[in-house]
């Protein structure tokens, strides 16, 4: 896998060599940055000046960019540009995962999942506020995480049969759904 910066953002990191999450982080804040964000979310106000003390209150549901914070609103999300593009092989997919901490502790979880080996486009990471208390994310902190997943690219095949001519073996799970097969 190949990347390259397109903002002034942290390199993407795996801690350890061998974890699988890839850590995306948030750009710096920069006047293009700043520009860049707002343009992806319109629900999004960027005032000059706001009593940080009295934050909830004030706000009434909105959510705000403010001195390179990115304020969440409850059950609002966010779409930050990376400032990262990648290159990789048609074996794989990147596929979004939350950052533990993000995810427990500010109740922030990804939408948005999948980068193919054909996009060359500026990665967005999409968060979702699923608490009932505004997060702060601030530029510089990570975000995300990306595992490379090895995928199949074989054709997609519509057959015109039967369930009984398409399943001509039976599984132990049979039509169990939900991973159920009935026993307990």
């Amino acid at each position: 896998m190949q990347f390259i910066k397109t903002r002034q953002v942290k390199d993407p990191v795996r801690v350890v060599g061998e974890n699988a999450g890839i850590d995306i982080y948030i750009p710096e804040n920069t006047d293009e940055f700043k520009k860049d964000f707002l343009a992806k979310n319109p629900n999004f106000e960027a005032p000059e000046v706001l009593d940080e003390s009295d934050v909830t209150p004030r706000l009434l549901g909105k959510s705000y960019f403010y001195k390179g914070q990115i304020i969440i609103a409850p059950h609002q999300d966010a779409i930050i540009p990376s400032g990262i593009r990648s290159k990789f092989g048609p074996e794989l997919a990147l596929i979004a995962n939350n950052k533990s901490g993000i995810a427990t502790k500010k109740k922030l979880v990804f939408g948005a999942s999948v980068i193919d080996c054909s996009y060359q486009g500026e990665w967005h990471l999409h968060l979702i506020n699923t608490s009932d208390t505004y997060q702060v994310l601030k530029c510089g902190e990570k975000a995300i995480q990306f595992i490379p997943h090895l995928i199949s690219t074989e054709p997609v095949e519509i057959l015109d049969l039967s369930p009984e001519e398409f399943y001509t073996e039976k599984t132990s799970r049979g039509e169990g759904w939900q991973g159920s097969t009935g026993l307990k």
